[in-house]
């Protein structure tokens, strides 16, 4: 006597068992050989409804193969995502013949995502018509209405097919196969989950031959399988789970078999909503062509629903119905099922007819028959132990972890040993060992007294995989990586680039880290070189620097065997410079050493980042200056513009406001000004769009000598146009320009404006001045056309001078800004920055050399440029200062033109010399007193 299986209560929840079990060997599906003209499709970018439908140039489409395919030909379709995207729907209209039918089939080969069709509301995704020999396997189909519609068509397999209801729309069936049909095949197939009011398989009058065989059918709105007028149907070895509709309904004379089917369709209390409908109704027609044994129902019907309803009879138990007619002697009736597995009942297990017709070699997930050693055998046919419904019970294999590769990391070349003979069968039968080492090599047997050994000779991954097999053919996996590492450990570069995150302030600095050996790493971590760390993910990562600067990050590397390597880069991160045309003056009287406050709402800045604004102080009676700074900071010693008494000044000038916004300015006079100031330039976190290409001073305007193609002094309320694009390097696709202005030989009082060609409303203030007065002032604008505009707006001509300092650019090929917090770094009057620390003039003709690389808190490397703003104070004659690049030629144009006695500011971006300094030169006859303060600095982008 066997011993006898325990028993459980398990739910039936068998029917959402995917149709392939990881870890039991599935049966071999259909694949055709590839070199007998197999047709491809596939939804990868490189396939060509119009192309040939191989594989290295498949078809779009399934209707393109559909079109062309002939007899004989196997289609592959292959979804190349590992989620499902969709194919169109698809009617097959080609037939092959009994010897070499016509395949449609979801490559198998692939791994990749499942195959589905899926059409509009209301019409088929697959449409079989008028063909015969056709096979169709493994596809998913998303229906609308009906999912598939065989017409008038003759030997057709379905097979493997997996079709749902999408989203409950429309009334259709899963299969519906037309009266002219015959020899028709449904089999291994997942049907049924629907809502709405539909069959999973059904047959109209007139059909022959059809077989549903081997299907999950959880349950649908009508009969799950309903036949009318059909000559010759087998339903069989179905799993079905209806509680409230019957299951299978034969009408109108169908004639065939129902046989070895599970019918776990429990009405277990009495509903209203549900009708007491039988599990199986045959009508009266119907009974004397049709015979139903060996099948299993549930016993918890006996109370509210009748297993059978035969020729108008309903019988409650299938014993019932045996009694009666003497057919059905061999159904069971147990009073729960048991799933073992989650694949079949107890009763069902070694208990049907191997010999049913529509009976299959083997089950829905591929598994052959096989014979339970603790269960009885009491099933009929070829063999005694074939099970009912669409699920056979098989051993359960165990591999053990132990029965792994060993060492499983290691230098190559070595040897891998893997112990062999510790599975376990549940049914305790013999196994078989077999070790694929995964580097191409053919598989090694073994047993418990021969394990299996390879030699890894080549460095790599690999993946070394153990399957067990039992006499059944049922096996079981278990796969262990192995890295044979190469003899150096690998050392990967490390890079980075920088870019902006959406809705992020801070740069992000995206490090990636390349190496042909990325197989040996363990793991990687990361020093930014800000004081933080990270981890390496997926071969990068990205971190916000919160501040410009250069740091040095640093790669940590470790691999498999344990062995370090590192890896540096430096990462400058700098702020971008977005020029700004027509931005809104906002204006404001500062009393006598008072401050004004100008909001970031006005100025239309967002806070915390620099902006670059021009400052305009006029009215004042006193002489005095401006300091502008933030609205939340403390006041610096530096100015950002001196004006005598009675005169108006300009400036341009870098300055960080508060969070909110806010710029401060503080008015040194002794009388109430009238102070406006709008933005310019945004610095923005350095994310490659916006950079500054600084450049030694060159002349592209001088009225005086003809210099750019004009001669003599500019007439009162006249303009000139100067061109800048196409001049010294400076590109067609410029953004803006920074340029020094000057005026000279003025005859009366005014101000210069400038402006992009075209657009005077973009114009700035750069300068003011008074009859016979000379004054150089930086200013930055947009270019549109390549070109500015230069206005003299006083009342008298004047001589007017423009040199190009630098231009910006819309990406990051440039350098981008180091902002500061304002720095004096030179003060002749008491020897700051001057050799000797003493103090001295400026003498005439006299050069002075002012580092600025590695002061105020600038880098000492790589700076380009240095944002200052130079003071002339009280020059007791008047004249120029001239400011460029050292170990360059000297320019001739001035960064600061003063007149006698007046103290004088204003901005000057200079491009560094090599050695970190730039040259101040006084080109007069007369010594004079120079301030510098650093507001910040220029370099490369990353």
């Amino acid at each position: 006597m066997r011993r006898p299986r325990p028993l459980t209560g398990a739910a039936l929840a068998a029917f959402t068992v995917a149709a392939a079990v990881t870890g039991f060997g599935a049966g071999p599906s259909a694949v055709a050989d590839t070199g007998s003209g197999d047709l491809y499709v596939s939804n990868a970018a490189a396939c060509d409804d119009t192309g040939p439908g191989t594989q290295a140039e498949p078809f779009c489409s399934v209707q393109a193969a559909a079109d062309v395919v002939v007899p004989g030909q196997t289609v592959l379709i292959d979804n190349v995502f590992t989620t499902v995207k969709p194919f169109a729907a698809v009617t097959l209209t080609r037939s092959g013949t009994p010897a070499q039918p016509v395949t449609f089939e979801a490559d198998p080969r692939s791994g990749n995502g499942r195959v589905e069709l899926v059409s509009p509301q209301g019409t088929v995704p697959l449409t079989l018509q008028d063909v015969h020999d056709v096979t169709v396997r493994g596809l998913s189909i998303g229906r609308l209405a009906d999912a598939v519609d065989v017409t008038g068509s003759q030997d057709v397999t379905l097979d493997r097919l997996d079709i749902t209801d999408l989203a409950g729309y429309g009334e259709g069936d899963d299969v519906r196969i037309d009266g002219a049909s015959s020899g028709v095949t449904v089999s291994r197939s997942t049907l049924g989950y629907t809502a709405e009011q539909s069959h999973a398989v059904q047959v109209s009058a007139g059909a022959r031959d059809i077989t549903v065989t081997t299907n999950a059918i959880p349950g649908t709105q009508l009969s799950s399988v309903a036949l009318d007028g059909t000559t010759g149907a087998s339903i069989t070895s179905n799993s079905m789970d209806d509680n409230c509709h019957t299951e299978i309904a034969l009408t109108g004379g169908t004639t065939g078999t129902v046989e070895n089917n599970l019918l776990a369709s429990a009405k277990n209390t009495e509903s209203p909503a549900c009708p007491d409908t039988p599990v199986v109704s045959v009508d009266a027609s119907s009974a004397p062509g049709v015979t139903a044994d060996y099948n299993d129902f549930d016993a918890a019907n006996a109370a509210n629903r009748a297993a059978y309803s035969w020729a108008g009879t309903a019988y409650t138990t299938p014993a019932d119905r045996a009694a009666a007619t003497g057919d059905g002697t061999h159904d069971g009736y147990a009073a729960s099922f048991v799933l073992p597995t989650g694949t079949t009942d107890p009763v069902g297990i070694d208990a049907a007819n191997a010999d049913a017709p529509g009976e299959l070699p083997t089950d829905i997930n591929g598994y052959r028959h096989a014979d339970d050693p603790i269960v009885a055998n009491t099933g009929a046919g070829s063999v005694s132990y074939a099970d009912r419904g669409a699920y056979e019970s098989h051993d359960a294999i165990t591999v053990p972890a132990a029965e792994a590769a060993s060492p499983a990391q290691h230098t190559a070349p070595f040897t891998a040993t893997v112990p062999l003979g510790d599975a376990t069968s549940t049914w305790g039968e013999p196994l078989t060992y077999s070790v694929d080492f995964g580097d191409g090599s053919t598989p090694v047997t073994g047993d418990a007294n021969s394990p299996a050994q390879h030699t890894y000779t080549t460095s790599g991954a690999f993946t070394e995989t153990v399957t067990v097999t039992d006499a059944d053919g049922v096996t079981q996996t278990r796969s262990t990586p192995v890295v044979a590492a190469t003899d150096v450990p690998a050392s990967p570069a490390l890079a980075a680039h920088t870019g902006r995150v959406p809705g992020t302030i801070d740069t992000q600095t995206i490090f990636t880290a390349a190496t042909t050996a990325d197989f040996e790493m363990a793991s990687q971590t990361i020093d930014f070189g800000d004081g933080t760390t990270g981890t390496f993910s997926a071969g990068q990562v990205a971190h916000p620097y919160t501040a410009p600067g250069v740091y040095t990050a640093t790669l940590t590397s470790t691999d498999v065997l344990g062995r370090v390597t590192t890896a540096a880069t430096v990462v400058t991160v700098t702020d971008s410079v977005a020029p700004v045309g027509g931005a809104q003056r906002v204006t404001a009287t500062i009393r006598a050493h008072g401050t004004g406050y100008f909001g970031g709402s006005y100025l239309g800045d967002r806070g915390e980042n620099p902006v670059e604004v021009r400052v305009n102080a006029t009215g004042a009676t006193d002489g005095g200056w401006l300091t502008a700074y933030s609205g939340s900071g403390t006041r610096p010693s530096a100015s950002t513009l001196n004006f005598p008494a009675g005169h108006s000044a300009s400036n341009q000038e870098t300055v960080t406001p508060s969070l909110d916004g806010d710029i401060a300015v503080y008015n040194g006079a002794d009388s109430t000004v009238t102070v406006s100031m709008e933005k310019i330039g945004d610095f923005e976190p350095d994310d490659n769009s916006g950079s500054y290409h600084p450049t030694s001073p060159v002349t592209l305007l001088d009225t005086r000598n003809g210099t750019g193609g004009i001669t003599g002094p500019v007439g009162a309320g006249k303009s000139v146009t100067v061109q800048i694009a196409g001049k010294n390097g400076v590109p067609a696709n410029a953004d803006a320009v920074t340029l020094d202005v000057a005026e000279n030989t003025t005859k009366a009082s005014g101000s210069l404006t400038v402006a992009p060609d075209g657009r005077s409303e973009w114009g700035v203030t750069a300068s003011y001045w008074a009859a016979g007065e000379s004054v150089t002032n930086l200013v930055t604008v947009p270019l549109t056309d390549g070109k500015v505009t230069l206005t003299d707006n006083s009342s008298g001509s004047a001589n007017l001078i423009a040199a190009l300092d630098g231009w910006y650019s819309s990406d990051a090929t440039g350098s981008g800004a180091w902002p500061v917090t304002p720095t004096r770094v030179l003060n002749t009057q008491t020897g700051l920055g001057e050799t000797g620390g003493k103090p001295l003039k400026l003498a005439a003709h006299a050069t002075l050399k002012v580092k600025v690389a590695g002061t105020a808190g600038l880098p000492a490397a790589v700076l380009t440029a240095a944002d200052l703003n130079l003071t002339v104070s009280a020059p007791t004659a008047s004249g120029w200062l001239v400011a460029y690049p050292d170990g360059t030629t000297r320019p001739t144009a001035g960064a600061i033109n003063y007149t006698k006695s007046h103290t004088i500011a204003g901005q000057a971006v200079i491009k560094v010399g090599g050695d970190g300094f730039i040259d101040l030169y006084n080109p007069t006859s007369t010594a004079i007193d120079v301030f510098a303060d650093i507001h910040g600095g220029y370099l490369p982008m990353s």
